[in-house]
């Protein structure tokens, strides 16, 4: 391997800078992935607990009109 390309120096595909900044890089796009990942199940959450609360109260509802219908003369 000549002087320039081994691992620690030199102009070579292997300069600490590049790897440096390869990493970085990278580790940027997983953020950008996580923070998707993060916001989209955020976004179901809040879809679940919209649908939970619809369900109780359409048997808030239901039990309202028995309670209603069993006190109506």
């Amino acid at each position: 391997m000549p002087e320039s390309q081994r691992p620690d120096e030199g102009p070579g595909p292997w300069r600490p800078e590049r790897m440096k900044g390869a990493r970085v890089q990278a580790g940027t796009e997983a953020l950008g992935r996580r923070e998707t990942a993060l916001s989209k199940r955020s976004v179901a959450n809040r879809a679940s607990d919209v649908r939970d609360k619809q369900m109780e109260n359409v048997r808030t509802t239901a039990w309202l009109r028995r309670e209603a219908t069993e006190l109506t003369p």
